[in-house]
């Protein structure tokens, strides 16, 4: 158990306040346990100062070699995202489209430099809930930011997640199978849908879409009832969205995932669905209202009773 000493310069080191970077660095890694200079993998690009500066609220310890949320400062963003609890694991670190950089065997001070970055940017944290097998895990998206700024914080992009009971915002999207564009309202109305974000860089993601065409393949027979749609979120230049659908396409052709309706939707066509983490499933009734978000239990115990009715 860490001291309130050494929890609080782990917290400035990510919120990166008052303290030059490489004091943060020294406390942090210096009194923390198993810290090894030759414990890191492969050592995160050096950054500079001006872009370091702002942090997402997570509080890290080190539980047998593995990244432990032992805290949330209130009012942060990982606190404001409902995505990230004390006592998950963060398994991984991203940033923009690349694939996410594993965080076993690394240094506190070498994890803390990949979470940390300029103000207003964003970071990905693959979290999984402790006990939890690391197939169940999911990338978290995170705005960095000051401490002083987090009185107002934004979850990316901009607001809480829809809760059961709400209905759904409209969504626009366009088939990867062949480019012609369609949307939730008008495409599958009076049916029951099956939603699924998700991500080209997200790796939890790719197991959840391989599950997903295991679900939809047991009710090929009810397509008149329910519809089972993907859409993945990557990009956000929209000078390059053209070049993104491509990349998205041919990713989803080479995975062979063609029992769901796949589509890919730019940030203007989901911003209001307010995604703050993938792999994440919703379940629409034939209303058009969110019957389950991100459901624990098997999605096959929460569409029959939807089919029965």
């Amino acid at each position: 158990m860490k001291t309130p000493r050494l929890r609080t310069l782990l917290a400035a080191a990510l919120l990166c306040v008052a303290s030059p970077m490489p004091l943060a660095y020294a406390d942090a890694s210096s009194t923390h346990s198993g810290d090894k200079e030759d414990a890191a993998p492969r050592p995160p690009a050096p950054m500079a100062k001006s872009a370091a500066r702002a942090g997402v609220g997570v509080v890290l310890d080190s539980d047998d070699g593995k990244v432990l949320v032992e805290d949330l400062i209130p009012s942060s963003s990982a606190a404001a995202s409902k995505l990230i609890h004390r006592g998950d694991y963060i398994l991984a670190v991203g940033e923009g489209e690349q694939p996410s950089q594993p965080l076993k065997g690394r240094r506190m001070a070498d994890v803390l430099a990949m979470i940390r970055g300029k103000d207003g940017s964003q970071v990905r944290l693959t979290v999984v809930a402790s006990g939890a097998d690391d197939s169940a895990a999911r990338e978290v998206l995170l705005i960095r930011a000051k401490l002083r700024e987090w009185g107002a914080v934004k979850v990316p992009p901009g607001g809480p997640a829809l809760q059961p009971g709400d209905k759904v915002p409209a969504l626009a999207y366009t088939r990867l199978n062949d480019s012609r564009e369609a949307s939730l309202e008008s495409g599958h109305r009076g049916k029951i849908v099956v939603l699924e974000f998700w991500a080209t860089w997200c790796g939890p993601c790719q197991l959840a879409m391989d599950a997903m065409q295991k679900t939809a393949a047991q009710f090929a027979g009810q397509s008149d009832r329910i519809v089972f749609l993907t859409v993945c979120i990557d990009g956000t230049d929209p000078a390059n969205a053209a070049d993104t659908f491509e990349r998205v396409a041919a990713h989803a052709k080479r995975k062979g995932w063609t029992t769901t309706i796949n589509g890919w939707a730019t940030p203007e066509g989901h911003k209001t669905w307010h995604i703050g983490g993938v792999p994440y499933t919703y379940i629409i009734d034939a209303d058009g209202k969110v019957v389950a978000a991100n459901p624990q239990q098997k999605l096959e115990d929460v569409i029959a009773p939807l089919l029965a009715r």
